[in-house]
């Protein structure tokens, strides 16, 4: 038997609709879809209640001629680190990106209906249906937010949740609070779970959560260096309205207009300095490191870290009727009531904005990505960019298309702004959603667009579908590999410590050139040039260093903090995300602090004068617990160091141990994944840009090779390691393209540039004193390697350096601050070339 239903939309549009009663709620709706030309959307009853799609017509009270209402939602999107959830119209979900980032729902497809909203972690969504309960996806090894299965049973009821980098927070409706995910980040909330009482509202800094009860009083948990304790000021939060976070501090507004900060204190978390003068503050701003607050004259007061925003003494006269504040992860922007725009913070990173200063006139809004860029939209549809000009700061290239913008989305490296037409203009970084081309036919009808922290960008339709573009996934514990194609050769190029400072980018910084003879200067003037370009070379370098050494630290403490005594956690926390803050308390200059904090954490001695340094003694305990953890779980690497007692070799430090051992088991693990195939390759080596893959052996599908490779390296060595698309090099076109060096190919004899001698042409630019040997040997005809190259297009180091007399030292790492060193590998061994 079949009934006759009318269905309606909220424009008035009606269709009459049959069904038969034995089919189902979902089968009803989506022939209502049909008849009424509309995409997916929820079937509610004449009491507004929306019906089951999976129960069947008889059992859902609905009967013959009834009235229903078909609801037709917009796409709604969220993002984590590295994937998207979308909410569809009828209160389903699909998921994409990365498995271990909540990329992938199909363990509990079948629980998401009727979702009403989706929060996300940085691994981790969680999900609120309509009855009140909770799903959750994602991280379920490392993090564990995303299992939640602990607390399922007390997840009731839910109104909202909030997320920190690793947990989550909900509020349920009696307002008691349910956390889940890692303890460290705020996962654990028993040792204040009979404080959690009419709770209104929770923030949440990196690691920890701040929430507000309904007397105005505020209780807090997590890793105490973000913020997890507040017992410092605990008796002077009273009648809070609202608050604040910093990546590692919050601030609280008072009823009356004032504020108490707590945290870290570089990044916020003490405002004692400014205290008298945070007074009827209306809103403040974040970004990393610091607070921006306005009062209610107009006029701003910051503190925190003072390179990063936290000091706006220089604008400070020019801070007058400041109307809304946006924030880089380094600088602030202020929009004035005459739509002028103020900056203050990291130059480099948007913090000075002089060179547009004439253009920023009726600034509407303003969005930044975290990689230190601004983008403003005039009142006129128009659009001003400045700051990091990889990363969005530049929008020359496109400027004629920006018009009549109506909304603007920021990736970390790259901006999507959002036309009156629908259509979408993109620029920035091409791998993080700078480059739109390859989709720009279906960015049509634009209705929304979502961008992940880790590059990438989603933008729903009209029709209810959505577009992707950029990166999929993010790379974790600071390593990853990028791929690309030259006719019929597959080129891998791995990463060093080097390159990882500055995350995944399309520049290949594993060689370090030392080109020219000195020069001599006899004008004075060109004297004191030249001396005051190798300063700041030589303070540029140590500042790779020190950002290597800092590196490895947040890797490290990545792997350990689950097992690390507290208190190292969260100095070693506190050192990686405060670098300037350590060197100031150092009282070093860059160079003689970089220098002192790699001696200490190697197992040195610091000087005389800093020997009762707090900081200091710090850094001596956490060189201990390296040492320990790799003398137990790297033993006999561990024990091949002890020869180097000076630590004068830089692959003879404990930091480059840990480092490179989680590098060569990647690259062990990738190339034993590849010899292990049925159809092995007929050529697999690693040369000096990485492995080296016949393209007959990875075939058209080029991207599924390239995705089973991720996934073997994640389910071998548990790393989450990224592979995108790059051009290769070959060592000669390399030094062209990447060289800062004009000269860099000056005088090299032309036999270097014939087919197959490429790491001769490497090893003659490295090791200058073997130059006549490397010439000598390649020119010599006789010599059956060089008859076979020329043919074959190849050589490897080990053969190359035998018969140039170039000495190889095999060793376990390079540290970046290391500028006459060079890094190369073969046959997966890694060599150190001096």
């Amino acid at each position: 038997m079949s009934i006759t239903l009318e269905v309606s939309l909220l424009s008035g549009k009606t269709a009459a609709v049959q069904a038969g009663l034995d089919e189902t709620v979902e089968t009803l709706t989506q022939r209502a879809q049909i008849a009424l030309g509309v995409g997916r959307g929820r079937l509610l009853d004449a009491s507004g209640v929306v019906l089951d799609g999976c129960a069947e017509l008889k059992n859902s009270r609905i009967q013959n001629g009834d009235s229903l209402t078909l609801h037709v939602n917009r796409v709604q999107i969220q993002s984590s680190e590295c994937s998207f959830a979308a909410i569809l119209s009828d209160g389903s979900v699909v998921t994409w990106g990365t498995a271990d980032s909540g990329g992938d729902s199909s363990a509990v497809q079948h629980e998401l209906k009727n979702v009403q909203q989706i929060q996300a972690s940085g691994a981790a969504f969680a999900a609120i249906l309509g009855d009140g309960s909770v799903v959750t996806w994602g991280d379920k090894s490392y993090f564990s937010e995303g299992d939640s299965s602990a607390v399922q049973s007390q997840l009731k009821n839910v109104q909202q949740i909030q997320a920190s980098e690793r947990a989550f927070a909900a509020i349920l409706g009696d307002g008691s609070v349910v956390t889940w995910g890692t303890d460290f980040t705020g996962g654990d909330s028993r040792a204040v779970q009979s404080q959690l009482k009419n709770v209104q509202h929770i923030q949440a800094s990196e690691r920890a959560f701040a929430a507000i009860l309904g007397d105005g009083s505020v209780v807090t948990w997590g890793n105490a260096a973000f913020g997890g304790d507040c017992s410092a000021v605990q008796h002077q939060l009273k009648n809070v309205q609202q608050i604040q976070a910093s990546a590692s501090a919050f601030a609280a507004i008072l009823g009356d207009g004032s504020v108490i900060s707590w945290g870290l204190a570089a990044t916020g978390g003490d405002s004692s300095a400014v205290q008298s003068q945070l007074k009827n503050v209306q809103q403040i701003q974040a970004c990393h490191s610091a607070f921006a607050a306005i009062l209610g004259d107009g006029s701003v007061v910051t503190w925190g870290n003072a390179g990063t925003g936290g000091d706006s003494s220089v604008v400070q006269s020019q801070l007058q009727n400041v109307q809304q504040i946006q924030a880089s992860s380094k600088a602030f922007a202020a929009v004035l009531c005459d739509g002028s725009v103020v900056t203050w913070g990291s130059a480099q990173e948007g913090g000075d904005s002089r060179a547009v200063q004439n253009q920023l006139k009726t600034v509407q809004q303003i969005q930044a990505s975290l990689c230190g860029a601004f983008a403003a939209i005039l009142g006129d549809g128009s659009v001003v960019t400045w700051g990091n000009a990889a990363s969005g700061g530049d929008s020359s290239a496109v400027q004629s298309q920006l018009k009549n913008v109506q909304q603007i989305q920021a990736s970390e490296c790259a901006f999507a702004a959002l036309l009156g037409d629908g259509s979408v203009v993109t620029w920035g970084v091409a791998s993080y959603g700078g480059d739109s081309s390859d989709v720009q036919s279906q960015l049509k009808n634009v209705q929304q667009i979502q961008a992940s922290f880790g590059g990438a960008f989603a933008a729903s339709l009209g029709d209810g579908s959505v577009v992707t573009w950029g990166l999929n996934v993010q790379v974790l514990a600071f390593l990853g590999f990028s791929i690309g194609f030259s006719e019929n050769v597959l080129s891998v190029i791995g990463f060093g410590m080097e390159a990882a400072l500055d995350g995944i980018s399309s520049a290949l910084v594993l060689w370090r050139f030392k080109v020219g003879k000195k020069r001599e200067f006899r004008d004075a003037d060109a004297a004191a040039a030249a001396k005051e370009a190798r300063d700041a070379r030589r303070e540029r370098n140590s500042s790779i260093g020190i950002g290597a050494t800092f590196c490895v630290l947040a890797f490290f403490l990545m792997l350990s903090s689950p097992a690390m005594p507290d208190d190292l956690a969260q100095l070693m926390d506190r050192l990686v995300k405060d670098r300037a803050g350590v060197l100031k308390q150092l009282g070093l200059h860059i160079v003689e602090g970089t220098e002192m904090i790699n001696t200490v954490l190697n197992g040195g001695n610091p000087p005389t004068s800093l020997k009762n340094n707090e900081l200091v003694q710090g850094l001596q305990k956490i060189s201990l617990y390296i040492r320990w953890v790799a003398c137990n779980l790297l033993h006999a690497d561990y024990m091949s160091l002890a020869e180097h007692k000076q630590k004068t070799f830089p692959s003879s430090t404990i930091l480059s141990l840990m480092w490179t051992s989680v590098e060569d088991r990647i690259l062990q693990n990738w190339t034993d994944h590849i010899l292990s195939h049925t159809n092995k390759p007929k050529h697999l080596s690693l040369h000096f840009d990485g492995v080296r893959i016949t393209a007959e052996h990875v075939g058209a599908l080029h991207e599924d090779f390239i995705r089973e490779c991720e996934n073997a390296i994640q389910k071998r060595t548990g790393f989450l390691v990224k592979i995108v698309p790059k051009k290769q090099f070959s060592f000669i076109d390399l030094v062209k393209t990447r060289s800062t060096h004009a000269n860099a190919l000056t005088n090299v004899p032309d036999i270097l540039f014939q087919p197959g001698n490429c790491i001769p042409c490497a090893l003659w630019h490295v090791v200058p004193p073997s130059r006549p040997a490397i010439i000598a040997a390649v020119s010599n005809t006789s010599l059956p390697k060089n008859v076979g190259a020329k043919s074959a297009r190849y050589r490897d180091y080990r053969s190359v350096a035998s018969m140039c007399s170039v000495d190889l030292n095999s060793c376990l790492g390079m540290p970046g601050s290391h500028v006459k060193s060079f890094l190369i590998t073969t046959k997966a061994t890694v060599y150190h070339i001096a």
